[in-house]
């Protein structure tokens, strides 16, 4: 017995390693292996090599170390744990394995693999296959392009902007590059904007900067999926148009679909999409001839009813607003189209309770939607939720930079603080007419040609004592929105201010003189004076009776507005709809 217990005492070694890991395995990820040490002494260290390469050392429980594949060459590798006691004695565990992280199967199988994992939510995953893509295939465009979106997806923005950047260095019209940029750029002065203690001035050149830059990015994009799709024919008039309402070009899905309409008037995917496109034209007229002739030969969706209730409430007719909204939720109460209009109708009306229910509900199913996340920042301002307002906008704009209509509406915001008399401070002032100022530019940035934003720029010139400016923005937005009732208004009433400028600097002239002589220079200037001031009194008139002509219902019989009549009518009903996009 006891010759037994010597013998295997001497046969028990003193140290012994176990490791998570078998032997002729493949290691085809980053491997954390756990090294457990049976010992009576202390132990002191343990070290982990690969190959004949020490790669670390731990001295204390847990033993972890850690192996990345991407550092390693794809093949056998021998992996060896030792460890080290107090009284010297050591041992050690050799794993002999195979690294194998699929380089062979190319860089796109990588890239293709990396984007569903992204789409299914698994970013880290996704990272994991774009670094081996860039293995496979240093350098690789689609491979960076994937880095940049998941490090975006993940919130690690500079790593991002690194990745989007080294696309746009090797391929400077990389679209998708370049929109991530934006992207990057529009979430780090978000950052900035609700940092605690920015600086308001430096915080709102950011802000103005990112926008602008992202709006334009985004623009380019859809610019150049327009010009992608060629000439439209019978064959694609409808992706054809598609392609221009998701790039703000209106009037060339009009162009493309009245044929087509012309051709077949029952057909509701083409009327919808041309009565859509002709409400955004402000062109409410003919989206009405174009719902009216589709009924009449035909059967309206539940998304022509939406467009019919729409129209109808332009034109003041409520009952038949409302029997068409009624109808189209009987048709089909969850489409998109008849939701958002159900919201533009209460917004419209001034029901804010309705409006708050419809969007909040909305928010709970397609709360992600750029159109919703629009409606859902105007009701919550309204309700001076400005948290939820503010959180509401950023997520709009980076889910669509192109997004206009929700500039506008921040910039109205900072006008109608502007204008209510309740900033006496200039600084303050100042600040609030800079901030619509940078909403504008970025809706400019989306859509150049777009009357509300020439308009609402109008007023703020106006509001800044700067009517040259005015005139110019109103004309621009009259000249860009025909059948735009509220840039005729607006046009009105600053050309009536512009007119009673030019009659009091002529009367001024009269006045100065002292001995109530005038010189032929001075003659000169006031025949001058007032014949720009006859000009603009024919353009007031003219600009008020065509504002009358296309918005009977809220402007037949109103005088020519003050700034203030022309700002509340603006920010009242000068909202064109937006509606989810016709499928």
């Amino acid at each position: 017995m006891l010759a037994t217990l010597v013998a295997y005492a001497l046969f028990t070694p003193a140290v012994t390693v176990n490791v998570n890991a078998q032997d002729g395995e493949t290691i085809s990820a980053d491997r954390v292996f756990r090294v457990t040490v049976q010992a009576e002494h202390p132990v002191t260290q343990v070290e982990f090599y690969v190959g004949d390469d020490l790669r670390e050392t731990d001295s204390s429980t847990p033993y972890e170390f850690k192996l990345s594949v991407l550092d390693e060459a794809e093949g056998p590798v021998k992996l060896t744990f030792a460890a080290y006691t107090s009284e010297g004695e050591n041992a050690k565990k050799v794993i002999n394995g195979k690294i194998d992280i699929g380089l062979a199967k190319g860089a796109d199988f990588h890239v293709q693999r990396g984007t569903e994992l992204l789409s299914n939510g698994k970013i880290d995953d996704a990272i994991m296959a774009g670094r081996i893509a860039l293995k496979a295939k240093p350098g690789y465009g689609p491979a960076r392009v994937l880095m940049a979106r998941a490090y975006y997806r993940k919130g690690v923005y500079d790593q991002a902007q690194k990745f989007a950047e080294d696309v746009v260095a090797a391929e400077p019209n990389n679209s998708e590059a370049n929109e991530l940029l934006a992207g990057i750029s529009l979430q780090k002065a978000f950052t900035t904007f609700n940092a605690q203690g920015s600086d308001k001035k430096e915080t709102l050149e950011a802000i103005r900067l990112a926008l602008k830059t992202s709006a334009e990015s985004r623009r380019r994009n859809l610019e150049a999926q327009f010009d992608a799709a060629g000439t439209p024919t019978e064959a694609n008039a409808l992706a054809y148009s598609d392609t221009a309402m998701r790039s703000l070009r209106f009037s060339a899905a009009i162009n493309a679909l009245t044929p087509l309409f012309r051709k077949d008037d029952t057909n509701n995917k083409v009327a919808n999409r041309l009565a859509y496109a002709q409400i955004r034209t402000g062109r409410f007229a003919d989206a009405r001839i174009t719902l009216n002739q589709l009924k009449k030969r035909g059967a309206h969706d539940a998304y022509g009813f939406a467009l019919t209730a729409i129209v109808e409430s332009f034109f003041g007719n409520n009952a038949g607003a409302d029997d068409a909204i009624k109808e189209g939720i009987l048709s089909d109460s969850e489409d998109m189209g008849v939701r958002t209009a159900q919201v533009f109708l209460a917004l419209q009306r001034g029901q804010s309770a309705a409006m708050r229910d419809l969007a909040a509900a909305l928010g709970k199913d397609a709360g992600q939607r750029s159109e919703v996340l629009y409606y859902l920042s105007i009701i919550n301002n309204a309700t001076q939720n400005y948290v939820e307002a503010e959180k509401q906008f950023q997520q709009a704009v980076l889910a669509d930079p192109t997004i206009y209509p929700m500039y506008i509406e921040r910039a109205n915001q900072a006008l109608a603080l502007a204008a209510s008399g309740r900033i006496t401070d200039r600084e303050n002032l100042a600040y609030q007419f800079a901030m619509a100022g940078a909403f504008f530019e970025a809706a400019l940035a989306c859509k150049p040609d777009a009357p509300e934003v020439l308009t609402g720029m109008a007023i703020s010139a106006i509001l800044q004592s700067k009517p040259a400016d005015a005139v110019k923005f109103a004309r621009s937005a009259a000249s860009s929105g025909p059948t735009y009732a509220a840039a005729h208004y607006v046009l009105a009433g600053v050309s009536s201010l512009m007119q009673d400028e030019l009659t009091a600097r002529a009367a001024r002239i009269r006045t100065e003189d002292k001995d109530g002589v005038l010189d032929s220079d001075q003659r000169a200037e006031i025949a001058k004076l007032e014949t720009e001031a006859r000009n603009f009194r024919v353009e007031v008139q003219k600009s008020r009776d065509l504002a009358e002509k296309l918005d009977t219902r809220n402007l037949s019989g109103r005088p020519v507005p003050t700034t203030l009549d022309a700002f509340n009518y603006y920010y009242r009903y000068g909202r064109l709809p937006l509606l989810t996009l016709p499928n």
